[in-house]
């Protein structure tokens, strides 16, 4: 049957049908439309915020305030062991961090060990080599140290493969001996 033999009636029905159809036509288009962008701004934002948060140094970071303690008190616990300040020592320590941000320091603990306690009783600065923001090259501390400490970049807590070696290589001649990373005014993370 042809448009022509159709009533005016049955062809207005059918334009109207067809303007329906191509009006839900349209705005399905539209809804998918939406719907895609909805699902690439979520990407998006999935994407940008894993790499804010999940970037190295953020993470690291991150990881290395978790690992650390803060110094509100002078007695610090690592694995099986207490750390003990005496409080001069630590506000010598806070206080040098400030001065001395804009490169890392080392200091050399000396003290007694009791039953797992490590009871510091002084320090000394070795001889330094050379300093940068981000290291310091130094003599070694005398064999019978405990703590190696030294400061990182504020919020840097973990330590460098560096540090870890230059722990171990102490640890041949003193196997008591711990590094301990000051990481701000009051923070200090500890590595055995």
């Amino acid at each position: 049957m042809t448009r022509e033999k159709l009533s005016k009636e049955e062809r207005e029905i059918i334009r109207e049908a067809e303007q329906e159809a191509e009006h839900d036509e349209l705005f399905s288009h539209d809804r998918h439309k939406k719907y895609f962008l909805h699902i690439i701004a979520g990407f998006v934002l999935i994407i940008t915020l894993a790499y804010f948060l999940l970037s190295m140094p953020t993470f690291q970071n991150f990881l290395g305030l978790i690992e650390s303690q803060n110094t509100d008190d002078n007695i610090f616990v690592h694995k099986n062991k207490t750390i003990v300040f005496p409080e001069n020592i630590l506000e010598f320590l806070q206080e040098n961090y400030d001065k001395q941000a804009e490169h890392e320091s080392i200091y050399c603990l000396k003290g007694n060990i009791s039953k797992n306690q490590y009871l510091i009783s002084s320090l000394y600065q070795p001889k330094i080599i050379s300093q940068t923001y981000t290291n310091v090259r130094f003599e070694p501390c005398a064999q019978d140290t405990l703590i190696i400490l030294h400061t990182h970049p504020i919020r840097e807590c973990l330590p460098s493969k560096t540090d870890i070696d230059t722990l171990r290589n102490f640890q041949i001649k003193n196997s008591d001996a711990i590094m301990s990373i000051m990481c701000d005014v009051n923070r200090i993370n500890f590595v055995s």
